[in-house]
């Protein structure tokens, strides 16, 4: 399978965004284990692009509003296949404004692929969870890397928000990142 970079540039903004060529979207199902009984999913977008869309090499956010009163984990779906065998670690980080410091960041180790794999889930963990006020727009920014991408899809799958970049505007044409967030049962 080759692969294809494209470089864009929308609003101003330079995109790496990569497609597969004969690739096959993961099966929009949730992560395989939710990790903890004492979480719950609260937000999710599961909906893949089927050429494998993703964004990476910069600061990218996706907006969420959620139902829970906390955020104890964020799982988003990194395109891993050109990643060093070593792994890397990655960082995201929650914002009521991605223009200004994040409310909180959380890291993970990601590691290398295994052969022919293309994608998968990878947990950040918020230990405390962040408190969050429900029914308010928060974003989760992720700062990414030149070999890994987050994965997403043109249109408007997850409407309650939408892929942002750095500086705030909206990616045009609307897109959504594929993600799920936790919150901590009482």
């Amino acid at each position: 399978m080759g692969r294809i970079v494209l470089a864009l540039t929308l609003v101003g903004a330079s995109l790496l965004v990569t497609s597969f060529e004969g690739y096959s979207a993961p099966p929009a199902e949730p992560p395989p284990v939710v990790p903890s009984p004492r979480l719950k999913v609260d937000q999710s977008n599961l909906v893949t692009s089927p050429e494998g869309l993703g964004l990476g090499n910069g600061l990218y956010g996706q907006t969420f509003v959620p139902k829970a009163h906390n955020l104890a984990q964020a799982d988003l779906l990194l395109t891993v296949n050109v990643l060093r065998p070593e792994g890397a670690q990655t960082t995201i980080g929650l914002f009521a404004d991605i223009t200004q410091p994040p409310i909180a960041t959380a890291t993970a180790f990601v590691g290398g692929p295994a052969p022919g794999e293309l994608a998968r889930f990878i947990s950040f963990r918020f230990d405390p969870p962040i408190p969050l006020a429900k029914k308010t727009v928060y974003t989760i920014g992720w700062y990414g890397l030149p070999d890994l991408s987050w994965q997403f899809s043109f249109g408007d799958p997850y409407p309650p928000g939408q892929v942002i970049l750095y500086d705030g505007t909206p990616l045009n044409p609307p897109a959504d990142f594929v993600f799920t967030t936790f919150s901590l049962k009482p």
